[in-house]
């Protein structure tokens, strides 16, 4: 009697079958994870922008208006306000615009603009994200800038419609 030999390992099947569940998986994962690293490059701007806001407040508590530039707000040039992802930091009449490096963002900016308490104009400021519409009694003071507006998919939930 002739005995049976057991064959071990995986048919050609079940080989094409789990290739294929891997590209699926990929296929979902790699976008979502390439989102996930821009909204953190982008975070980074966020971080190094709170100094810059609280120097703008402290301006404008101070003076009654805000700061001209960077310089009339007591910072650095912009060149100067920088990290791994951003490339400059610049304040214009009050409203702040973060640059990020091309490979992030292909010129377009983060605007964050101050809005005043129409009611009460010595209150604190309100910060607002690119296009956003300020809270009910807030004004903003400044316009956005020519250059275009970094994608709101990359921004925290704040800073989002």
């Amino acid at each position: 009697m002739q005995e049976l030999k057991h064959q071990y390992g995986f048919t050609l099947i079940e080989l094409m079958l789990v290739v294929a569940i891997i590209g699926i998986l990929a296929a979902i994962a790699i976008p979502a994870y390439q989102s996930y690293t821009m909204r953190a490059k982008v975070a980074e701007g966020m971080e190094l922008v709170k100094p810059v806001q609280q120097a703008i407040s402290q301006y404008y508590d101070r003076w009654g208006r805000l700061p001209k530039d960077n310089s009339a707000a007591g910072l650095p040039l912009p060149q100067v306000l920088r990290g791994r992802w951003v490339e400059m930091i610049d304040v214009r009449d009050g409203m702040i615009s973060v640059q990020f490096e091309k490979s992030i963002s292909k010129d377009a900016l983060l605007y964050i603009r101050p809005a005043i308490q129409t009611a009460y104009p010595t209150a604190a400021l309100v910060w607002v994200c690119n296009d956003l519409t300020p809270p009910a009694g807030f004004q903003l003071t400044t316009q956005l800038g020519t250059a275009p507006i970094l994608n709101q998919r990359y921004l925290s939930t704040g800073c989002r419609k």
